[in-house]
């Protein structure tokens, strides 16, 4: 998101920035950064656009337990005050796992997907859950813990093209990448929901909200979570699914690349999956966004630039007068 942090290096996540730079200078950095990127005032300001509640993305170093990344648990404390001082309320985001649950540069290591094979790693993002529960879970802010963000399955391993758009620095740290299965994540969303309400673990109360990702893949979770009469179990309360929308993402699944293509796909693709899938849980977009290749110019192929591997991305064919038309 600011790509200034990388200055001087030739890093692309956060996974070698630290190995690029003397820790004295890495530390200093993210400090910086941190300090300044988000602060008390956009709080105010999302309060003053009317919005009432923000999705918070941490990483599984977040209680500065992994060396050499430095931990940010003062920065979600003070946006929690930030928060209940202008009422709003804050979904957490656990949005990487130690070597990556999607293989994406924002996942921290780019072209690396093997945390769901690693049961070390899985147990130990189950505990940073637990205990972001513990020390949030009686907030008032607090709206509710997502438990992954973005888990790259078998539905978008193929779309998302991770070992080509997103190529390893070390190859072999990278081998035996691939997707996670579904069958695999809603146990882990099942063992992760009973770790974050249970009272000797995280101890999330039924009023704070456990929100899962879609995998991409927003029909896969009819039968998730339901008992014999096909209702929600008894056992689950308050559970929301999070589903992310991006036309870049929609000119990969075919839609037209054409300011009436893009309009058409929301209302008669979008929307009716987000309608249908209502009745079986609420339903959230936790991300969004209108990036699309003709607002660009050129043809991103779903989303790709220079900045990740997009060769030719910066030669535009559209002048900039042409895209505040469209």
């Amino acid at each position: 998101m600011n790509p200034a942090l990388f200055d001087g290096t030739t890093a692309d996540d956060e996974y070698y920035l630290p190995t690029q730079l003397d820790p004295a200078v890495y530390e200093a950095r993210i400090k910086t950064h941190r300090a300044e990127y988000i602060n008390e005032r956009d709080f105010a300001t999302i309060r003053s656009w009317g919005l009432n509640s923000v999705r918070i993305p941490v990483p599984y170093f977040i209680f500065g337990d992994r060396a050499p990344f430095i931990g940010c648990i003062d920065e979600l404390d003070k946006a929690f005050n930030w928060a209940e001082k202008y009422g709003l309320t804050i979904l957490i985001d656990l949005h990487t796992a130690p070597m990556s649950q999607n293989g994406f540069d924002n996942g921290g290591i780019s072209g690396v997907c093997k945390w769901a094979q690693l049961p070390d790693e899985v147990e130990f993002v189950l505990s940073v859950l637990e205990r972001l529960a513990k020390r949030y879970g009686h907030r008032q802010a607090l709206m509710g813990i997502e438990i992954i963000n973005e888990p790259n399955t078998t539905t978008s391993w193929p779309m998302m093209n991770v070992t080509e758009r997103y190529k390893a620095v070390d190859p072999e740290l990278a081998e035996g990448t691939g997707p996670i299965g579904f069958d695999w994540l809603k146990n882990f969303y099942i063992a992760a929901y009973h770790r974050l309400r249970d009272a000797d673990k995280g101890a999330l109360p039924a009023d704070k909200a456990v929100v899962f990702h879609d995998g991409f893949d927003i029909e896969q979770w009819k039968d998730f979570m339901r008992g014999p009469d096909g209702k929600l179990a008894p056992e689950f309360k308050n559970v929301v699914l999070d589903t992310h929308q991006y036309l870049m993402t929609a000119e990969t699944m075919g839609c037209p690349q054409t300011a009436e293509g893009y309009d058409d796909f929301v209302r008669n693709t979008y929307a009716p999956m987000i309608a249908e899938m209502s009745e079986y849980f609420p339903v959230i977009v936790g991300e969004w966004c209108l990036f699309n290749s003709v607002g660009c110019g050129v043809d991103t192929h779903g989303g790709q630039s220079v900045l990740n591997g997009e060769e030719g991305a910066q030669v535009e064919t559209l002048t900039a007068e042409q895209k505040r038309s469209l």
